[in-house]
Parts: structure tokens; C-alpha cells; sequence
């Protein structure tokens, strides 16, 4: 695993820019195959919204769902599910486009269909999820790009937003992820 991770770093802005861009040092780094992500600070991590802390109780009231106790995961899965469910209900009422996937073949409320906390969330519900991500639900997603400069504008207009909205200039760094997506899908058909 050694050399897995690389990270770099710059100085400013304008120095990035002219390193990822035509004819920069690493230019021509990123192969074809990666995905990138942009973060408006070095502070946060990679984890989806739905697995963030401030996202419980969302997800649970979404869900009309309750959870006492420690162990609240397969309530949580639960309650995810049932606020995916309520939002493809409410596109397909609203006439909108909504793929199709085990929620139209299982109306009724059974669940357990779904509930398997190693593969949540089922890939037929990997469409509906992305979807009610774009509107603002939290989902166990996250949002990458084949172009660097999309995450970058992310990144970037993340950063104006928060130093807008706190109206000072903080010392967190914008980051860009690179994953070489090809990589991945190479070690994951052989199970590494």
C-alpha cells in the first residue's frame, strides 16, 4: 500500500492552477482515469452526507423514524430507505422522471428486502439515491467528477461562500481529491 497516497501541496491559488493546467508539472498526472472531488476546506472528510453526525436526527425525521440506544444502524438503514422511498413517491406523483428500481415492484412497506448492512445501499438504488442527493437529501453518496476543473469550481466556490457568510478570511485550505477510479475497479475484481 505503500505510495497509495500521494498529497500535494501549494503554496496560493494561482500556483495550483498553473501546475494542474496545460503544460504544468502535473498536467498530465491525472490520467484519464481518475475521479476528482472538490472540498471547500482540509477540515472536512471524504464521508457522505448521510453518515455525517449532524445528518442523524435528519435522516431519522425524514424517515419517521426513532432510534434509542447505541446500536441504531439498521434503523438508520431503515429510515434511509423510507426517505427514499417518500422522495420516489413524490417525483413519480409529480409526473418527473424516476428510475426503476425495487421500490415500484415492492410498494408495501416490507423493508427487510432491503436491509442488509453490508450492501446498503442495493445498486438498483444507486439511481434514486444520486437523485435525491441533487435535491438535497442526504445519502451514503458522494458526488465525483471526470473533470478536475468541476470539482475544482466546488472547491472554490465552497470556500467564497463560507468566507462570505463569515465574513473574514479563515486559514483553511481547499482541497482537491484525485482516485484513479480504473484502480479500483481493478482491485476490486480481484478482491484486494
Amino acid at each position: 500500500m505503500e505510495g497509495t497516497v500521494i498529497e500535494y501541496q501549494f503554496e496560493d491559488f494561482n500556483s495550483f492552477i498553473k501546475e494542474i493546467s496545460y503544460g504544468g508539472k502535473y498536467y498530465n498526472i491525472f490520467h484519464p482515469n481518475f475521479i476528482f472531488r472538490g472540498e471547500s476546506s482540509d477540515k472536512y472528510k471524504l464521508i457522505p452526507s448521510a453518515l455525517r453526525q449532524n445528518n442523524k436526527e435528519k435522516i431519522m425525521q425524514l424517515g419517521n423514524c426513532i432510534c434509542h440506544g447505541e446500536d441504531c444502524q439498521m434503523m438508520r438503514i431503515t429510515a434511509e430507505y423510507y426517505m427514499l422511498r417518500k422522495f420516489y413517491y413524490s417525483c413519480d406523483n409529480a409526473n418527473l422522471y424516476v428510475p426503476h428500481c425495487r421500490i415500484r415492484n415492492y410498494p408495501i412497506d416490507d423493508v427487510s428486502i432491503f436491509l442488509n448492512k453490508d450492501t446498503w445501499i442495493p445498486e438498483d438504488l444507486y439511481e434514486i439515491a444520486g437523485l435525491a442527493q441533487h435535491y438535497g437529501l442526504p445519502t451514503r453518496l458522494l458526488d465525483w467528477s471526470y473533470d478536475i476543473y468541476v470539482s475544482l469550481y466546488f472547491a472554490c466556490i465552497g470556500a467564497m461562500n463560507s468566507i462570505m457568510e463569515n465574513k473574514n478570511i479563515n486559514d483553511d485550505n481547499i482541497v482537491l481529491w484525485a482516485l484513479d477510479a480504473k484502480k479500483i475497479e481493478s482491485d476490486k475484481s480481484t478482491n484486494k
